[in-house]
């Protein structure tokens, strides 16, 4: 059985199986978007940071 064929075949079972476990289908998605959301934020934040530090922010568009 090669590599294509055995994914397949492991995400066809686990699609199929997802209904009866909803519940945690829906936590692990949500968990994934939060940390995500928290990383992107993050990135947003040091990247904001930076670009005062080197003086390339004017003060009219920090509102």
């Amino acid at each position: 059985m090669n590599l294509t064929r055995q994914f397949s075949a492991l995400l066809s079972m686990n699609l199929r199986a997802a209904p009866q476990r909803l519940g945690l289908v829906f936590t692990i998605v949500i968990g994934v978007a939060c940390a995500v959301g928290v990383l992107v934020s993050m990135l947003a934040m040091g990247a904001g940071s930076s670009r005062e530090e080197c003086g390339m922010c004017v003060p009219i568009e920090s509102f």
